[in-house]
């Protein structure tokens, strides 16, 4: 549900602010449809390119401004390190990636073929990230959100109901194995990485997610899932303003795991999707 705001503005379906390295899952996934694997080394150093603000160069940082030298692809995403996304998105080719991106939902109208879309630059809505998460946790199947479950009348008389989407009768948008894949590395970000608080404090196997944050904390984003539940929280000032630093461990984190634990309360543990067993060509380091 939307929280906070002026007037009738809805940010859950309007709020277009930028997703941070929560944005970074789905180019991954292009990644592995293009060839990569978990194991794929890539080399996490310092690199330049053509096209800076200034007509010079962009060279982007991690964010600890530190260098970890050749590491593998589920590490890169795990540790959430800049430059490694960066780099797969040079090699796939951001044209690539936003063709690939609309399987899970977007528009490829909401991106600019810059390398910048590797940091979560271009403007997505929270319904969208929850959305295309989604796809993960569902073995690959874009369903349609609604809001509405029912209509009753003062009786209780059932006038009207929501048909949700039915996944058995309807074709993945992107392969099981890839989102099996992602699950995999989504869930070690969650016990190893990013998300590893929410892993602690749930004490569940089954939570996978990534978070993100934009520049001077403008935009803070947890999105988490299990088999059958994805929520996002998403915090921000409606002027874009910066917030109070580290605010996505301080407010977002506890806000997700209030809203995780009630949404799973009566769930056990679950196991994702398995699909075919995997046996992919190794491509190349980069």
């Amino acid at each position: 549900m939307p929280v906070g705001g002026v007037n009738n503005f809805n940010h859950v379906m309007q709020a277009s602010r930028q997703p941070g390295s929560s944005f970074k899952p789905f180019i991954y996934s292009a990644a592995l449809e293009k060839g990569f694997t978990t194991e794929t080394i890539i080399d996490d150093s310092q690199v330049c390119f053509p096209g800076g603000n200034d007509g010079g160069q962009w060279c982007p940082k991690n964010d600890d401004g530190k260098f970890l030298g050749p590491i593998s692809l589920r590490q890169g995403l795990t540790l959430s390190r800049n430059l490694i996304t960066v780099k797969i998105l040079n090699a796939i080719s951001p044209q690539y990636a936003i063709s690939y991106v609309s399987k899970f939902g977007f528009s490829e109208s909401q991106f600019q073929p810059y390398l910048t879309m590797a940091l979560g630059a271009n403007e997505v809505t929270p319904l969208q990230m929850a959305q295309a998460y989604a796809v993960f946790a569902n073995g690959g199947y874009l369903v349609q959100p609604y809001f509405i479950d029912k209509i009753t009348d003062a009786n209780g008389k059932l006038l009207a109901q929501t048909q949700p989407s039915n996944i058995a009768q309807q074709s993945p948008v992107i392969d099981p194995r890839n989102a099996f894949i992602m699950n995999s590395i989504l869930k070690d970000v969650a016990k190893y990485g990013t998300g590893a608080r929410a892993w602690r404090e749930l004490h569940r196997s089954d939570v996978a997610g990534k978070t993100g944050t934009t520049n001077d904390y403008r935009d803070a984003w947890i999105i988490g899932y299990t088999p059958s539940i994805v929520i996002g929280a998403w915090a921000g000032n409606n002027d874009n303003s910066a917030m109070q630093k580290k605010v996505a461990g301080f407010i977002v984190a506890p806000m997700w795991n209030a809203l995780f634990s009630v949404a799973s309360s009566t769930i056990a543990n679950e196991r994702f999707p398995s699909p075919q067993p995997i046996s992919p060509t190794l491509k190349p380091a980069l």
